[in-house]
């Protein structure tokens, strides 16, 4: 009835470039009249992460994480440059190059908008990507949808295709660890759009510690602190609860979203936060209407003995379809540590699922429960019994690097998923010895011995 399932995975490697959920800022900075600034300071604002140019005025930056950034530049007797709305995308290099001013006013600064290139020059693969200002901006709600307006990808039936591979022919990462089901090659973790930085899909050239994947590559990244505080919230519904008329004389499903986020510091700019936080409750995952209907004065005798009998009445209500439901919850955080040439993120994803589901229509007949009198005059009242599943999911994924010089990085990598899944009775919860013994159903209902000699529903569900 319960199945339990664990995967650990850890792995340390060097890299003479940068980190598979890092990239990296490269770049020159010369003075107005071409003149190299050698020692110039280029610092990225929030992160702790800076480079001084070398004797070519050129600087490189390793080790920073998929963000959007601002990018300051100085140097003595200069007039130094901001540039905001800097991209770092995972896995590939950001040119960004300065030409300053000289300046008699100490520390004035000149602010600019960086504009992304329009050809990514180390690019070796078919890259898409959207950042996490698209994701806000796209009037779509899951990974799918998001997978689907890219080229080469086509969503159908729930299953992902890239390039007209088959949908087992996808591999699919989150901050730098494999979320991909060995069993049937589907995503494992659900992850709110909220709570992601950056979408990379891959469809041909991958990089070579990627591995399993033949049609293309799904990565994920999660967001990290900022260094202010912000937050948001959102509340969707559609009127009320199943079958009601809220909606203007329409039924209502029942349906009802949740979304909240937080991010922010804790230690300045060397500890901080992010937590996301999503709830999804559905009266009615079926989204259909129908004419209710009775069936009455029913008789249900027992073969070997017609005095044992019952009489009830069974009803189908009008709107939503009745006793099914689904409820989810997703708890998302990253928790990050900066200092100096050492980083450490913390990540924890955590799904949660409940949902119950009619079984045919007799099932559905009585979800809302019965009332049963027998030939003796006995009126039992039979509440509503049901099956439903229980599924849980946690992944924790937890990185560290450390830069060992200009162009080394040092990179560990672990993560641990667990989930588990249980199917239930309204009646006995998971005391699955209970589910047909017609003894322990009479006692749930309260009848003595002597009552009426029978149990209705003797059987599971």
């Amino acid at each position: 009835m319960k199945r339990i399932s664990q995967l650990i995975v850890f792995t340390a490697f060097m890299s003479m470039t940068w980190a598979q959920t890092t990239g990296k800022i490269s770049g020159t900075i010369t003075g107005d009249d071409g003149t190299q600034l050698v020692g110039a300071n280029i610092i990225v604002l929030g992160t702790g992460s800076g480079a001084s140019a070398g004797s070519d005025g050129e600087f490189q930056i390793l080790n920073v994480p998929a963000g959007s950034y601002t990018v300051l530049a100085t140097y003595i007797g200069y007039s130094g440059k901001e540039v905001s709305g800097v991209r770092v995308i995972s896995g590939l290099n950001t040119e960004i190059n300065f030409s300053l001013t000289p300046s008699a006013i100490e520390g004035e600064v000149i602010q600019v908008t960086a504009e992304r290139a329009l050809i990514q020059k180390d690019e070796t693969s078919s890259i898409n990507l959207v950042t996490r200002e698209q994701l806000e901006n796209l009037p779509i709600r899951s990974l799918d949808g998001v997978l689907a307006t890219m080229p080469g990808v086509v969503v159908q039936n729930n299953d992902v295709h890239i390039r007209g591979g088959r949908h087992n022919e996808v591999a699919y990462f989150l901050n730098g660890s494999s979320t991909t089901n060995l069993a049937n090659r589907e995503n494992l973790v659900y992850v709110p759009q909220e709570a992601i930085e950056e979408l990379q899909v891959q469809v041909g050239g991958y990089d070579a510690e990627v591995s399993g994947a033949n049609s293309g590559v799904v990565k994920r990244s999660l967001r990290r602190g900022s260094t202010e505080f912000s937050g948001s919230f959102s509340l969707q519904s559609d009127g009320g609860d199943a079958g009601s008329d809220a909606l203007g004389g329409g039924y209502s499903y029942g349906h009802t979203t949740t979304l909240a986020s937080i991010s922010g510091p804790i230690l300045g700019e060397s500890l901080k936060f992010f937590a996301a936080f999503e709830q999804s409750k559905k009266e009615d995952p079926y989204v259909k209407v129908s004419k209710g209907f009775e069936f009455l004065n029913q008789m249900d005798e027992q073969p070997s003995n017609s005095s044992y009998a019952d009489e009830f009445d069974l009803t189908w209500q009008d709107g939503a379809t009745p006793g099914s439901s689904d409820e989810f919850t997703n708890i998302t955080g990253t928790l990050t540590y900066n200092a100096g040439p050492l980083r450490a993120t913390v990540g924890v994803v955590n799904n949660a699922k409940t949902n119950n589901y009619g079984g045919g229509i007799m099932s559905q007949l009585r979800w809302r429960g019965a009332t049963v009198m027998s030939k003796d005059s006995v009126d039992i009242k039979v509440p509503a019994r049901y099956a439903y599943n229980d599924s849980k999911s946690n992944m924790l994924i937890a990185e560290l690097t450390y830069a060992l010089g200009t162009n080394t990085v040092l990179r560990m990598n672990g993560n641990q998923y667990t989930q588990s899944s249980e199917t239930k009775d309204s009646w006995f919860g998971a005391t699955w010895e209970s589910w047909h013994d017609s003894s322990k159903v009479q006692a749930h209902l309260g009848l003595a011995d002597d009552s009426s000699g029978w149990s209705p529903f003797k059987d599971a569900f």
